[in-house]
């Protein structure tokens, strides 16, 4: 789900086995589908800690018993490099976090199965795996 409409549209075009719909995670109350993996990326850091928790229950909810919740998100690093710091001042998510901080508001929703931080290019991310009941 994605609230693009030309994003959904490209994914279907890409994977049209698959399903994608255009949705609002933060208020979408689902329809009883269940899916086996939620996909959180990049989303939550333009989110404050309430919709981004409001957002995470939504993509909680519609998973099925054993299924996935990945969330990957820009993490603040201390120290970042002028890279790093170009590229966060550029974005327009306000709600970078720090990798504790992620985990913590992550765990709010489901327990973080496995977290970590890692690099990408000039821009640090923190991967956070759940699995739900």
């Amino acid at each position: 789900m994605d609230i693009h409409p030309g994003y959904v549209a490209y994914a279907r075009r890409r994977r049209p086995r698959h399903r994608f719909e255009v949705a609002d995670l933060c208020t979408w109350q689902g329809d009883g589908t269940r899916f086996d993996l939620a996909l959180v990326n990049g989303v939550l850091h333009h989110l404050d800690d309430d919709a981004a928790r409001a957002l995470l229950r939504s993509a909680a909810r519609a998973l099925s018993p054993g299924g996935t919740l990945l969330v990957i998100e820009d993490v603040d690093l201390p120290g970042a490099g002028p890279g790093t710091r170009l590229v966060h001042g550029l974005d327009h998510g306000h709600h970078i976090r720090d990798a504790s901080r992620w985990t913590s508001l992550v765990s709010q929703v489901l327990p973080v199965a496995r977290s970590e931080t890692y690099l990408s290019g000039w821009c640090p991310y923190q991967l956070m795996l759940c699995r739900a009941a």
